[in-house]
């Protein structure tokens, strides 16, 4: 007989989802990010957008599994604001990178 389907004094077997968390992924991104936009290891502003927009893309996932929780939609809404004014000072100081840091990130922000 199957055991799932034991009617009495019977044990389901349980089933675990093994993924790696959430927080560990922002983090090895958030440091992939960090190596790839940073020459010296130091924050530049490139590397402070490409940090931000991971952690953007983490807090949408959660968002869109939690739907009903407003305080991490309004830290969502915080970190945009803040991406997009470090996209803002790069767009006034270099142009090129600007330019070269939104098309690899994939992010659409419009020059103002």
């Amino acid at each position: 007989k199957d055991p799932s389907k034991v009617r009495f004094g019977g044990t389901r077997q349980e089933t675990y989802d093994l993924r790696p968390s959430r927080k560990y992924v922002l983090y090895i991104a958030q440091r992939n990010a960090l190596r790839r936009w940073s020459k010296t290891g130091k924050k530049t502003l490139p590397a402070k957008i490409a940090m931000i927009t991971e952690t953007i893309r983490n807090q949408v996932l959660h968002h869109r599994e939690f739907k009903q929780d407003f305080v991490a939609r309004i830290y969502l809404v915080m970190s945009v604001a803040k991406r997009r004014r470090l996209l803002d000072r790069l767009a006034w100081s270099n142009l090129d990178l600007y330019m070269k840091v939104r098309d690899e990130l994939k992010i659409r922000h419009t020059y103002r």
